[in-house]
């Protein structure tokens, strides 16, 4: 395996590591805000 395909690897892990990662807390987030709407209500 050449430098320059190890390269692209490295590269495509990361952005799907990154994808993982922002969509995870985006989904936190979404979670976090929708518990605050709900006591938000309750009260």
């Amino acid at each position: 395996m050449s430098f320059e395909e190890l390269g692209e690897l490295v590269a495509v892990f990361a952005g799907a590591f990154r994808g993982l990662i922002s969509s995870h807390v985006a989904m936190l987030a979404h979670g976090h805000t929708a518990k605050k709407i709900c006591s938000y209500k309750e009260t």
